[in-house]
């Protein structure tokens, strides 16, 4: 059977199996999504070799089978065209089954009349052939439903155009893109073939349809390539871009604006750089591939500060394809951070100016102290009996009033969490008697008993903070004595679980005072707060001592509860685990001193510069038969240290000239080796942790705390004797 053979045959032929390539690719990568679109390229494949081999034919009967064989595409085109169109918008009204059945009914009739057509002649009239330059065309007479089907063929492309006109968005980067390829790739070959059907025809009759399939082949596939046909993913990034609050802007390799969200634009709309232009003709700053923060004036006489964060794009490999700029505006931030910083300082420099005032004052109402207690103790030596009850009074005034300014210290340190608990060994029994005994005598000048209940299970030695534990019961106790007229107040201690390595006890104080009324329970382990207006004024205190009682137990892991009946007593209760000691006895740091029970002929410098504080020291220097000189400020204290050899240096940390911590720094940095182990002895009236952590910092070796017991000063002074001896 002869055949033709062309260049234009060549291109239908390329054309289609192209088609057949670019629709096995659509519905092997969108499946379900793609089968439509799939199929449309295929038809238009089919359409565009089946034109092909009709014009590769020499007689009629080849070529008319060649023609039914194209009305599978002709006829199915735009059925299947409204079917991708449907399902390309989301559409599901025409995608059900009765949908699908009415857009197939006039294809399926049309396929029926093409086969059917001798019986009939609906279709065609009258068929024949036309030789043209060597190529046989095949020409027929249109019958009435040629026309039925071509109006119904265009209305099917007419409509499917108009909705992706109408529905599509167009505001969508990725999504306008994809409707234009659709629209291009399907436009042409309808106008190509409107062109034949009305007799305008550029080469003699020959249909250009099927060639101009070619171009939608190549349009579909660029579609696939550069904008992800049907792919929601870039659809989806771009809507979430365009969405977000922060600025996004693209740049290519070049550092060329490529893409810029709405936010960016409402940020920089008074100098919005065009797409294509470098950054740097807008942002110098920005050229650089690095995060930083740019301040951009908005609007006239308004800044904000926004954080500019670069990131690379790479589609593969090592090779930066651009920039994305991600635009956060951060002055709020900003503004917040400032005032935080501000409200940062300000709270140091009050902390500060708090601690200094605390410092300042207790150094100048503990300085006095020392000598109204220290002379005290030191003519209750040597009095008569009847002096004695005077300065009896005088020294439990003085240490009333040296309770309420520790207790006004405590609570200050307490309250700004600078309070650690120690952990050393301690005998719990020997303490809570201590406590009795000491609140004793108040109670029996009450008429009250001061009972103590001490469980024997209780271990003998237990590790934990005695002072912090003995401010508790302190507080407690002597609280229940003095709210309390008649009856009896009770310390009681019991062990309610045992273990290797730790005992948990259960203590209570009980009273038989006026009590709590139950209004006032939850706000009186408030600061400075009592039960009532008139305690203050009858009873006395600073109503601090609850609130230390209250942090203290909280810093041991426990809870104090209060039971209280007005006008019939109080009872406090907390529980505090302890770890057990692996010691047999405490061992007294005096005792192990007992060798130098005398401090004759230790040499002492003391640095001071309040006259009556050296009045009373160096009464008490005499009595302990110690060599002791005077150095009235800190400059002086340094040059005699440099012309006498001294056994230990007494150094008050407040003085004119050069205060204790520099003068100590200045003896430290003497060059000879005696001065670095010279010992030198913080003597203070400050009393703050702060002020102790700077006495070792400035290279003292020890601390006391003024106004002390001159038992205390003997301790000390013996201690440091017995390790320079």
């Amino acid at each position: 059977m002869p055949i033709h053979f062309s260049l234009y045959i060549g291109i239908l032929i390329s054309s289609a199996i192209a088609s057949f390539l670019v629709s096995v690719t659509l519905f092997t990568k969108y499946g379900e999504e793609g089968k439509y679109a799939s199929v449309l390229v295929l038809l238009s494949g089919w359409w565009t070799l089946t034109s092909a081999i009709c014009l590769m034919q020499k007689d009629l009967m080849t070529m008319l089978v060649a023609v039914e064989l194209q009305y599978l595409s002709i006829s199915l085109f735009p059925a299947f065209w409204l079917l991708f169109v449907f399902k390309y918008l989301k559409d599901r009204a025409f995608l059900s089954m009765l949908g699908k059945a009415v857009l197939f009914i006039v294809p399926l009739v049309t396929l029926t009349l093409v086969f059917t057509n001798d019986a009939h002649h609906l279709y065609y009239l009258r068929i024949g052939i036309e030789k043209y330059q060597g190529i046989t065309l095949f020409r027929f007479a249109k019958g009435p439903w040629y026309f039925v089907h071509s109006i119904y063929f265009y209305c099917c492309l007419i409509l499917g155009i108009v909705l992706l006109v109408r529905k599509a968005d167009w505001n969508n980067y990725y999504f306008s893109r994809q409707t234009k390829s659709i629209i291009g790739a399907t436009i042409i070959p309808a106008i190509c073939n409107f062109l034949y059907l009305s007799g305008i025809r550029p080469s003699h009759g020959i249909d250009l349809t099927p060639c101009a399939f070619t171009v939608t082949t190549i349009a579909i596939a660029y579609s696939l390539i550069r904008y992800n046909l049907f792919d929601l993913l870039p659809i989806a990034r771009e809507k979430v871009v365009e969405a977000l609050q922060e600025g996004v802007m693209v740049l290519d390799d070049k550092s060329r604006v490529v893409f810029l969200n709405a936010a960016v634009k409402a940020i920089i709309s008074d100098k919005l750089p065009v797409e294509g232009s470098f950054i740097s003709s807008v942002f110098p700053e920005l050229a650089k591939s690095d995060d930083k923060e740019i301040e951009i004036e908005v609007e006239p006489e308004i800044r904000k500060i926004f954080s500019v964060t670069n990131s690379e794009l790479k589609r593969g490999g090592f090779q930066k394809d651009g920039r994305v700029l991600l635009f956060k505006d951060i002055t709020e931030q900003k503004q917040v951070e400032a005032l935080l910083i501000q409200a940062k300082e300000n709270a140091e420099l009050t902390s500060k100016a708090k601690a200094d005032f605390l410092s300042t004052m207790s150094h100048e109402i503990r300085t006095p102290m020392n000598a109204v207690i220290g002379f005290t103790q030191l003519l209750k030596q040597n009095a008569r009996e009847d002096q004695k009850e005077y300065l009896d009074l005088i020294q439990y005034s003085g240490e009333n009033l040296l309770a309420l300014i520790n207790d006004i210290l405590d609570f200050s340190k307490i309250d700004a969490d600078k309070v650690e608990l120690e952990e050393a060994d301690f005998d719990l029994k020997d303490l809570i008697n201590k406590v009795r005994l000491t609140l004793q005598v108040k109670a029996q000048e009450k008429g009250i008993q001061l009972n103590a209940t001490i469980d024997e299970n209780i271990p003998g030695l237990l590790k934990g903070d005695r002072v912090r534990l003995g401010q508790i019961f302190i507080n407690l106790v002597s609280n229940a004595v003095k709210f309390t007229e008649k009856g009896e107040v009770n310390i009681l201690a019991r062990v309610i679980h045992s273990a290797d390595a730790s005992t948990s006890i259960a203590f209570e104080v009980r009273d038989t005072g006026i009590g709590i009324p139950a209004e006032k329970q939850d706000s009186i382990f408030e600061s400075f707060t009592q039960a009532s207006s008139d305690t203050t004024r009858k009873f006395g205190g600073t109503g601090l001592g609850l609130a230390i009682c209250k942090r203290l137990v909280e810093l041991h892991g426990s809870i104090i509860n209060l039971q209280s009946q007005p006008g019939k007593g109080s009872s406090f209760k907390f529980e505090i685990e302890f770890k057990r000691s692996a010691a047999k006895e405490i061992i007294d740091r005096a005792e192990q001193t007992s060798n130098a029970v005398s401090l004759k002929g230790l040499k002492v410098l003391l640095a001071e510069d309040n006259k009556i504080n050296v009045v009373l020291a160096r009464q008490l220097m005499k009595q302990w038969q110690v060599e002791c000189d005077v150095a009235e400020n800190g400059l002086i204290a340094v040059e005699m240290v440099k012309k006498k050899d001294y056994d230990l240096v007494l150094m008050d940390l407040q003085m004119p000239e050069a205060d204790g911590y520099e003068a100590t720094r200045m003896i430290r940095t003497l060059q000879e080796r005696k001065y670095q182990s010279l010992p030198v002895i913080a003597l203070s009236a400050a009393a703050l942790s702060e002020e102790k952590e700077k006495v070792y910092q400035s290279g003292m070796n020890d601390f006391v705390t003024k106004p002390f017991r001159p038992e205390d000063l003997f301790e000390k002074l013996n201690l440091y004797k017995a390790h320079t001896v």
